[in-house]
């Protein structure tokens, strides 16, 4: 697999020596933070976890009610790592991580973060306060 690279000018802090390096160019991410795992749509196979994952939002939802009074209907993390538990699945919160922002890349999951809060007025700055709901967005393709 080649990179493409790029020739920056380097001076050495102690002789003042002046030499070329060879640096690889590095892609920045064009999708946002919570688009999902950038190779997403590239999977055509989901895996067992992926699998468990599915059915445990589809078995498992709840409401959850939104800053104006709307309705999402999914799980948090932590509750789709409890109840994948419960299902004798012994896996990691990174892993489920992983596998969360995959499906989220291949368009199988949508999250959404139920509460805003603002924390600089003048500039119009927010934070998200509460955990991500996942829920199902499709599961066309995906057999």
């Amino acid at each position: 697999m080649s990179m493409e690279e790029t020739t920056k000018i380097v001076e050495c802090p102690h002789c003042h020596h002046r030499f070329p390096v060879k640096l690889p160019i590095r892609i920045l991410r064009e999708s946002p933070k919570g688009a999902g795992a950038h190779y997403g749509h590239r999977i055509r196979r989901l895996g067992p976890l992926h699998r468990a994952i599915i059915n445990t939002i589809r078995e498992h939802s709840r409401n959850y009610q939104t800053q104006d009074g709307s309705f999402v209907r999914g799980l948090t993390k932590r509750e789709i790592s409890y109840w994948l538990h419960r299902e004798g699945w012994k896996v990691s919160g990174n892993s489920i991580s992983g596998r969360l922002s995959e499906l989220r890349g291949a368009g199988i999951l949508n999250v959404r973060r139920v509460r805003v809060k603002l924390y600089d007025r003048e500039r119009m700055r927010y934070r998200f306060v509460s955990t991500p709901i996942w829920s199902l967005a499709s599961l066309e393709g995906y057999g």
